[in-house]
C-alpha cells in the first residue's frame, strides 16, 4: 500500500466524463490496471473475488442458459453436457478433442449445480425430522448467515408448535432494520448446496432469518445487488458517531459481507456467527455505507451500539 500507487490509480480514471465511460478503447485501458488493495479496503478478496464469479457466471450462462432446464425435471446433467459440447465444440475449433471434452465436462458441473440450487429453491419445505435436527444441532438457533437467535416464538411456529404470535422489536437496527415485520424475525431453510454437488437431502439445509434470506434471495455476488442511493427518510436526520448519513447500506451488501467474514473484524475478537449475532458497521461514518467502508462487528466491538438502535416506526419510516 502507497499513496503514489494510489495516486496514478485515481489520476488515471475519469472524473465524470461520459466521453470515457463510452469508450471502448479508454475504458478498456482502465480496465488493464489493477486496482490497489487500499481502494478495496477490507474486503479486498471479496471484492476481488466476487467480481471473478459474476464473470465466470456470465461465461457459464452465455454457453447454457440454467433457466432453460429448471422447470423442465426430465432434463439431466448429460443433456446439459450434450448442449455445452456443442457450444464449446464452436468455439475452441482448433484444440484438441481432449481438452474440450475435459471443460466441458467442468462447465457442465457449474451449470448443473446452479440448475438444482434453482430446482431446490421451489421445494424449501423440510421435512419434521429436518426441522427439528437443525433446531437442535445449536443452542440457542441461530441465522447461519448472521448469528441472530431465533426466539422462542420463532421455534415454535417453524416446529409447527403451539404458539404464541412472533413478537416484533420496539426498536430497530437503523442499518439492517431487521422486524418491520414478523417474517423478517422468523426462521426460513435455505437450500446451501444442491443434492448431486454431495449433500444429502438433509444436510444442505440451513436456518436463515427472513430479513437476511430475503435480501440475499438468490444473490451471489456482491455485485448482483443493483445499489441505488438510498437516502434516510422520514423527516428525522440520521446522525452516527457524530456524523450526518446521507445514504443507507444496500441489504445485501450488509448479509453478503457479514456472512463471508463471519467473525467480528475487531482486533483479537473471538465472536463468530456461530456464538454471536455479528453487526454491520462503517469504517468511517463520514463516507458512504459501500462495501470497501464497511465492516461486521460483535455487539461488545460496536462503536455505535448506544446509537444504532431506535424506534420501530422512526426506522420503518427511515427505509421505506
Amino acid at each position: 500500500m502507497s499513496a503514489s500507487t494510489t495516486l496514478k490509480f485515481v489520476s488515471d480514471a475519469p472524473h465524470n466524463d461520459p466521453g470515457f465511460i463510452w469508450d471502448r478503447d479508454r475504458i478498456g485501458a482502465f480496465g488493464a490496471v489493477g486496482v490497489p488493495s487500499d481502494v478495496l479496503g477490507l474486503h479486498d478478496g471479496l471484492l476481488r473475488g466476487d467480481s471473478s464469479v459474476l464473470w465466470l457466471r456470465w461465461f457459464l450462462e452465455g454457453l447454457a442458459s440454467p433457466g432453460a432446464y429448471v422447470s423442465d425435471l426430465t432434463k439431466t446433467w448429460t443433456d446439459v453436457y450434450d448442449h455445452v459440447l456443442a457450444r464449446v465444440k464452436s468455439v475452441y475449433k482448433d484444440d484438441l478433442d481432449t481438452d474440450r471434452t475435459k471443460l466441458t465436462r467442468a462447465i457442465t458441473d457449474h451449470l448443473f449445480s446452479e440448475i438444482e440450487r434453482r430446482r431446490a429453491a421451489g421445494r424449501r419445505n423440510a421435512s419434521r425430522s429436518d426441522r427439528v435436527r437443525m433446531i437442535q444441532s445449536q443452542s440457542p438457533p441461530r441465522c447461519y448467515l448472521c448469528g441472530f437467535a431465533f426466539s422462542q416464538e420463532a421455534i415454535q411456529k417453524f416446529l409447527g408448535q403451539p404458539a404464541s404470535p412472533v413478537v416484533l422489536p420496539p426498536t430497530l437496527d437503523v442499518l439492517r432494520p431487521r422486524g418491520r415485520k414478523p417474517h423478517e424475525v422468523s426462521i426460513e431453510v435455505e437450500h446451501v448446496m444442491p443434492v448431486t454437488s454431495g449433500g444429502q437431502a438433509g444436510d444442505n439445509l440451513r436456518l436463515a432469518c427472513g430479513w437476511c434470506n430475503r435480501a440475499k434471495s438468490s444473490k451471489t455476488s456482491i455485485y448482483d445487488a443493483a445499489f441505488t442511493s438510498r437516502n434516510p427518510s422520514g423527516g428525522a436526520p440520521l446522525v452516527l458517531a457524530g456524523e450526518l448519513q446521507y445514504e443507507l447500506p444496500e441489504p445485501f451488501w450488509v448479509v453478503r459481507i457479514i456472512a463471508i467474514q463471519r467473525h467480528c473484524q475487531a482486533d483479537g475478537c473471538n465472536a463468530t456467527i456461530s456464538n454471536s449475532e455479528l453487526r454491520i458497521t462503517l469504517k468511517d461514518f463520514s463516507g458512504s455505507p459501500n462495501p470497501t467502508n464497511l465492516r461486521a462487528v460483535c455487539p461488545r466491538h460496536d462503536p455505535i451500539a448506544t446509537e444504532r438502535f431506535r424506534n420501530s416506526a422512526l426506522v420503518k419510516a427511515m427505509w421505506t
